[in-house]
């Protein structure tokens, strides 16, 4: 029976970044899990948290990493 090639190419992607992780640590930078997230701009804007919407981009959404503080940062 034959392996997915789906599957081959996700295992390969993730030993990449596994290794590109370990790369990092190894060299002493520190590295932590974050998260994409959409936005919906114009409802953002309508109600006030953003200025503008200039800029939007009909059918194309807007995202915004979401990164925990760095080790010893106290966010305001």
């Amino acid at each position: 029976m034959d392996q997915n090639p789906l599957m081959d190419e996700l295992a390969d992607h993730n030993r990449n970044v596994n290794k590109f992780v370990s790369t990092l640590e190894e060299r002493g930078f520190i590295v932590q899990e974050g998260e994409l997230k959409y936005l919906d701009i114009l409802k953002l804007c309508s109600e006030g948290v953003v200025d503008n919407c200039m800029g939007n981009h009909a059918g194309t959404p807007y995202s915004s990493v979401l990164l925990p503080p760095a080790p010893n940062q106290h966010p305001s």
